[in-house]
């Protein structure tokens, strides 16, 4: 029984210092539509990730989508909807504190 008081200890200690952690990287917004090439017309539920991460997000009705917080630097997205051929877009820099808009 001693272990458990101590296993508990410990997860109150590592968990503010995760917060902290997270609030010192640099992030920034991206926003953006994804648009079929032919029509021009927003689509609809196609997937959004941000290459190499498990940040990621869905269109909405009108295409558009938001990634609210994306690690700054140099970001690659990668776009997929079946029926249309993935896309990836590469060597966009993203600024801490700031919006990239990518369609």
């Amino acid at each position: 029984m001693p272990r458990l008081p101590s296993l508990i200890a410990l997860l109150f200690v590592v968990a503010p210092m995760g917060r902290t952690l997270t609030a010192q990287q640099a992030s920034g917004r991206i926003v953006g539509r994804v648009i079929d090439a032919t029509s021009g017309a927003g689509i609809t539920d196609a997937g959004v990730q941000v290459v190499g991460t498990s940040v990621g997000t869905g269109t909405g009705v009108d295409g558009r989508f938001t990634l609210p917080s994306v690690t700054a630097g140099t970001v690659a997205l990668r776009v997929r909807r079946i029926g249309y051929a993935s896309k990836t877009i590469t060597g966009l820099l993203l600024d801490a504190g700031h919006t990239l808009e990518q369609d």
